[in-house]
């Protein structure tokens, strides 16, 4: 593997994790999945799971982790848009 593959691996990972634990997206998209699987918020909006989904998804190390492992066998011109994302969120962030 090169530098350049890992690097799109890397920030399409963190993008897609990010996007499934921590975004709304459009049309709330994703808050409703996190609401289907059954994710719900104690009294201080921190999110927990009463079942094994729920709780990959309310966790974003556990969700990197799935998230890479399914990654990794997907071609990469199709995760590109998503390593882009990762990237500008990052810059945004600092």
């Amino acid at each position: 593997m090169q530098t350049l593959d890992f690097v799109i691996l890397v920030l399409a990972t963190y993008y897609i994790t990010r996007l499934l634990v921590f975004e709304d997206g459009p049309l709330d998209i994703f808050d409703r999945i996190r609401g289907v699987v059954g994710i719900k918020y104690d009294a201080s909006n921190m999110p927990y799971g009463n079942n094994i989904v729920a709780q990959i998804l309310s966790c974003p190390v556990c969700c990197g982790f799935w998230v890479a492992l399914v990654i990794a066998f997907i071609p990469q011109v199709f995760l590109l848009p998503f390593a882009v994302g990762g990237g500008m969120v990052l810059i945004g962030k600092y």
